[in-house]
Formats: C-alpha cells, sequence, structure tokens
C-alpha cells in the first residue's frame, strides 16, 4: 500500500515514496521488546500477519531513463533508520546507479530499539539481548519486501509513468548494506532467495569482538559503563554475550552467501 508520495522533494529526486508491506508475523507484538513466538517445542511459528513500512527513493535518472529500470535494495546503518535515503549521499548514488532506492527497517536495531537497548544496559543488564528477538522479524521483512518489488511495485501508480508504465522492473536482485546494513545484510541475504549481488560497506563481523573497537558502539559502551565501571567486568559481560548475538551474526550465515547457499538460492556475487 502507497501512503503517500512526495514530488521533486530535491533537486536530484523525481519523488519519494513511503508506503507498507504485509509480512507474515513471528513476534508477539509489533512493538519494541517484542520476542519471537514460539511452539511447545520451542520452534519459531508465525502469529498471524502485521504491516511494516518502507521508502522508496526514485531519483532523476530514472525520469529520465526510458523503460523499466532496476531497484536497489538498501540496509541503513548503526540503530538508524530508511530515511538515511533521503540525504545526499544515497540521493547521489541513486542517481549515478540510475536506480531506484527501496528500503525498509532494521527491526530490532533500528532508532526506536536503540532507547530500549540503552536503558537495559543501565538498569537490566542481563535483559539487554531482548532486542535480538526483533531482529529475525526485520529480515523476514526485507525478503518479503524483495517480494513486492517484484510482484507489486509493478503494477501500482505510483511506481508508474504517465502513460501508466511501469519504472521499476520486476527485480529485487541487487542489495547494499552500509555499516550496520552489511552486519545484518550479510544475515539477511544469505537467507534471502531474491537477492543475486551485494554490495557491502564498512562492516564486520563478530559482534562483540567489533563492540570494542567500532565508534559506533561508543554510545551503549558508556550506558554499560553505569552499570558496570570496572573495565574487566565490561570486557566479561561482552564476551558473554557472543551467544546471543549468534543467531544475528554474520559469522553465522556468511557461509550462505556462496559457499552453501540455502534451497532455491543463488550463489551471490559479493563486493566487500
Amino acid at each position: 500500500t502507497v501512503t503517500s508520495v512526495d514530488d521533486a522533494p530535491y533537486d536530484d529526486t523525481w519523488k519519494v515514496i513511503h508506503g507498507t508491506v504485509s509480512m507474515p508475523l513471528f513476534v508477539d507484538s509489533m512493538a519494541v521488546g517484542a520476542s519471537l513466538v514460539r511452539d511447545a517445542e520451542g520452534v519459531v511459528t508465525q502469529r498471524g500477519e502485521g504491516t511494516f513500512p518502507f521508502i522508496a527513493v526514485v531519483p532523476n535518472a530514472v525520469r529520465d531513463a526510458t523503460g523499466p529500470v532496476g531497484t536497489l535494495l538498501y540496509g541503513h546503518g548503526f540503530f538508524g533508520g530508511f530515511d538515511e535515503l533521503t540525504g545526499g549521499s544515497a540521493r547521489g548514488l541513486a542517481n549515478g546507479t540510475g536506480r531506484t532506492l527501496v528500503a525498509a527497517e532494521w527491526w530490532g536495531m533500528a532508532t526506536p530499539d536503540a532507547v530500549a537497548v540503552g536503558a537495559a544496559l543501565i538498569s537490566a543488564p542481563s535483559q539487554v539481548m531482548q532486542f535480538a528477538d526483533r531482529v529475525p522479524q526485520g529480515m523476514a521483512n526485507f525478503i518479503v519486501l524483495s517480494d513486492a518489488i517484484e510482484r507489486v511495485f509493478p503494477t501500482l501508480p505510483a511506481f508508474q509513468r504517465a502513460d501508466s508504465t511501469a519504472f521499476v522492473d520486476a527485480d529485487a536482485s541487487s542489495y547494499l548494506g552500509i555499516s550496520q546494513g552489511t552486519i545484518l545484510g550479510v544475515c539477511m541475504v544469505g537467507m534471502n532467495p531474491y537477492v543475486e549481488k551485494a554490495g557491502m560497506e564498512v562492516g564486520g563481523s563478530a559482534f562483540t569482538a567489533m563492540m570494542f573497537r567500532a565508534i559506533p558502539f561508543k554510545d551503549f559502551l558508556g550506558f554499560l559503563e553505569m552499570s558496570l565501571p570496572d573495565p574487566l567486568d565490561q570486557q566479561k559481560y561482552v564476551a558473554l554475550m557472543q551467544r546471543g548475538f549468534d543467531r544475528i551474526d554474520p559469522n553465522t550465515y556468511a557461509r550462505y552467501l556462496k559457499k552453501e547457499p540455502l534451497p532455491a538460492s543463488p550463489s551471490r556475487k559479493v563486493l566487500l
């Protein structure tokens, strides 16, 4: 569903499209802090359906092209949001590639989740990894978004020219992730049967190895220091977190990109 279209909001942008996509829901609510729904055997199971928002940035290069052109699925940075797409860097990328950039938010590691993680680090360190339950839902959202790009977007008037022909082609095979978009992007692309080519920028793997070495974690380490002032305790605590991170860590999923693609998935071309 398209909810709004902003025409020519920037000199280099034809339109910015906002909307929602229906998805299978695997968490017990749509809210921050939600938990995965599990059956009696502990297997994650679907709990109805929900919706998530998306944004599409259509550059002037697409306006000036003839026929349908490709899309580029985009993964935003560390605890950020898909509004990154409206920044000058992303808009330049859209025009440079001649593609429509499309994104969802990384549920579990988007801006709204950062507040909950920071609060837990200060007052309830044992509960910090609860945020990771929402991340697999975020992965599912991206997969559903890929399907929507291929099957639904070309049929929507917002993605069509004045003559009712689509300016996006039915192809969601390309992904670009930056920072967290690489970290979680490796996991998502490894599970996403639609993506065949992925560009990964300034990422890393093993969350607990990155934590004391990457600037984006600085604020969270500051919160941690409030509850665990001893540097050795901080190191112990972070080391113990890795088991919780393993289920959303690129180290777990990297082999699915090329070496061991999952059923019905391609061996991807990856630019790191």
